[in-house]
């Protein structure tokens, strides 16, 4: 019996050491790690600030930081096998956003740009479907795409729909990629294509994450979870707290209309607003529960309207084309 209670007791203690996290800070309490990737068990990576990239080869036990000629943040790291990697990042200001994709082909022992040209945006994730094809977004809508590993890439989208925070692909030809203001868009074509999704959300979504081709998570600010139980490039989510207002045509080309689901009366401010937080159009309406707006001097992309009845705000996705 005794024997019994000793490996019950072990069996208990096994599984409550497998469920802890423990700290394996390598003495950087100064910077900032942002992304890491391993590429089997006892070999990873963590891209920092400062242009610091640190190596494990024993599991995370001890850490090295590999020299590199890099002095801007590194936002995230992949590695498409063994040898091959990709780190991206940059640095932005009131003046500019600069961005750099960075190559390694020896496991992550020296880095070299991709090319010499500087662009203009701020990467900020990298992900890889196989060793040759690769996806990098970031800022001012930014999507390129690699086909042959990293070497050379190519902008594959041209609209306006502000930052883009991640990028995931489910198979050769679905992906999706996510970012501010509630933004999901996805591609049935390798990146050809992209089309924006319903996400029901205009907090911005900064990681997106596909465990299976039909079941996928994106994550953001004021605590958003989002959950896609549909695959084949479909999501259609919802957000946990009740909406006061509905708003339709969602997209829309010139005209929208909002209704006031609970039919209170009083004055309501309505604000549109672009990514970035300025205003670009502004309304104010008394004692009507549904109203008719004429946008048709917004250019195609993403908005954000923001409806204010007395201390109650809501804000709202609106994509216009």
């Amino acid at each position: 019996m005794k024997k019994v209670l000793f490996l019950l007791c072990l069996s208990f203690c096994s599984v409550v050491v497998h469920s802890q996290w423990v700290n394996l800070n390598p003495g950087l309490e100064g910077y900032t790690l942002n992304s890491v990737f391993f590429t089997n068990d006892v070999k990873g990576y963590i891209a920092c600030d400062r242009g610091i990239v640190l190596k494990t080869i024993d599991g995370g036990v001890t850490w090295d930081s590999i020299p590199t000629e890099i002095n801007y943040t590194i936002r995230s790291v992949y590695f498409a096998n063994q040898d091959t990697g990709i780190i991206v990042g940059g640095d932005k200001d009131y003046l500019s956003h600069n961005g750099y994709i960075w190559i390694s082909t020896d496991g992550g022992n020296t880095w070299s740009y991709t090319n010499q040209l500087l662009y203009s945006t701020v990467f900020n994730s990298v992900f890889f479907y196989d060793t040759q094809r690769g996806y990098v977004v970031g800022d001012y809508s930014t999507i390129m795409q690699t086909t042959d590993g990293g070497k050379n890439w190519k902008n594959v989208y041209d609209n306006y729909y502000g930052e883009f925070y991640s990028v995931f692909f489910t198979s050769p030809d679905v992906g999706y990629a996510v970012g501010g203001a509630g933004t999901i868009l996805t591609t049935n074509n390798g990146g050809s294509d992209w089309n924006d999704m319903n996400s029901n959300t205009s907090n911005d979504l900064y990681s997106v994450y596909f465990p299976s081709p039909s079941i996928g998570y994106a994550v953001g600010s004021h605590g958003t979870i989002l959950k896609n139980n549909h695959g084949a490039g479909s999501i259609e989510e919802k957000e946990s707290a009740a909406s006061s207002y509905s708003l339709y045509p969602n997209p829309a080309d010139t005209k929208i209309t909002i209704v006031d689901k609970k039919k209170m009366p009083g004055e309501t401010d309505i604000s549109i607003c672009g990514v970035n937080g300025d205003i670009l159009m502004r309304f104010r309406i008394k004692d009507l529960n549904k109203v008719e707006l004429d946008v048709s001097t917004l250019l195609k992309g993403v908005y954000m309207i923001k409806i204010q009845t007395g201390s109650e705000i809501e804000v709202k996705k609106l994509v216009i084309g």
